[in-house]
């Protein structure tokens, strides 16, 4: 340590620290317009149709796309709802879907604004496909064993070759049966077909037969992963 030198006095405050950041929960004292809740979608055509999970939209006096872009219902049913620009926007990329029946085991992928666009982009979390129905016997809903957040409700799960397989739906109501929390359920390529056809929506069936690694599959959700929020 001998060619250190001590020096006097004491460096001043990093200018690169001082930015002057105000809070995101208000502006100049106000508090900031939150949404009712946030949830995603999938872009399944070049006129801008968005897949998600249908909800109660009773109570959105607007539904807005994560750019301020109004949007509209096309078409809805208890499972899917297909949302469409006001304006004519075209998305930078749309999802492949999967339309022959998955098999289960299987890993798979989610991709979803888990926490409403606070991060700028999606989130990409991974769970596996267990059953190709629900509970029930039920077809045309698969469960799946996935960690999910509000936020994921209504996007794309992708299976290994990162087609869309499924819409991620908001979990079963929990009455006196209480399931574990990282059981969910998924609609699949029939259910999603009706809802698209319902809507007069394309969507590219395209099947892949190449693997992409990780880096690939986060930068494909944030091209066809959609944030939809909810504005009373």
């Amino acid at each position: 340590f001998t060619s250190f030198t001590t020096l006097s006095g004491a460096l001043g405050e990093a200018p690169i620290l001082d930015t002057d950041l105000k809070p995101q929960e208000s502006l100049g004292g106000l508090t900031i317009r939150q949404p009712s809740f946030t949830q995603s979608g999938v872009f399944t055509s070049r006129e801008g149709h968005i897949l998600t999970a249908a909800q109660d939209f009773s109570g959105c006096g607007n539904l807005k796309l994560q750019d301020g872009l109004p949007l509209r219902i096309a078409a809805q049913n208890a499972k899917l709802a297909v949302l469409v620009p006001k304006q004519g926007a075209a998305p930078p990329s749309i999802g492949q879907f999967e339309t022959q029946r998955p098999y289960a085991p299987q890993y798979v992928a989610l991709g979803g604004y888990s926490y409403g666009g606070k991060l700028g982009a999606p989130t990409i979390t991974m769970g596996k496909l267990q059953a190709l129905t629900d509970l029930t016997g039920r077809a045309g809903v698969a469960r799946l064993e996935l960690d999910s957040l509000p936020g994921d409700i209504g996007g794309p799960i992708y299976d290994q070759y990162v087609s869309v397989t499924g819409i991620l739906l908001p979990p079963p109501p929990q009455r006196s049966r209480q399931l574990p929390a990282n059981v969910q359920f998924m609609a699949n390529w029939p259910l999603i077909s009706e809802a698209l056809i319902a809507a007069n929506a394309a969507a590219s069936t395209k099947t892949e037969t190449v693997k992409l690694k990780p880096v690939d599959l986060a930068n494909l959700a944030q091209k066809t992963v959609a944030l939809i929020s909810c504005w009373p």
